[in-house]
């Protein structure tokens, strides 16, 4: 799963199951890449990017691609972090990078 899907429901009701199940029964992987939004959050999702991503300085909009995709370390820092949450953990056992290869049509290599 990743944490734009479903606009993190995804991640939220698999946190549930975890709850009733128990976190030891599961391997969970998440991923990171794509810039979310909170459908919790009640806001307008230009708002929310503007304030959680714009603003914090999270992300250099000159390095994010057209189609919201986007690397840097605080941004998927703050994906991991948002994940634990939505989850309901306090680990996650494999943590991928959604489409890395999409940042090469954008972005130099070496400046990567």
């Amino acid at each position: 799963m990743a944490i734009n899907y479903r606009y993190m429901e995804s991640e939220r009701v698999i946190g549930r199951v975890l709850s009733e199940v128990g976190r030891d029964k599961a391997i969970v992987s998440a991923k990171g890449g794509y810039i979310p939004y909170d459908v919790d959050s009640k806001i307008d999702p230009k708002d929310y990017f503007e304030e959680n991503f714009l603003k914090t300085g999270i992300i250099d909009i000159k390095e994010m691609t057209p189609q919201g995709h986007y690397l840097g370390r605080e941004f998927i820092n703050w994906c991991f972090n948002k994940s634990l949450e939505n989850l309901k953990t306090d680990y996650i056992d494999i943590y991928f990078l959604h489409n890395p290869e999409e940042q090469l049509l954008y972005i130099e290599r070496e400046k990567i």
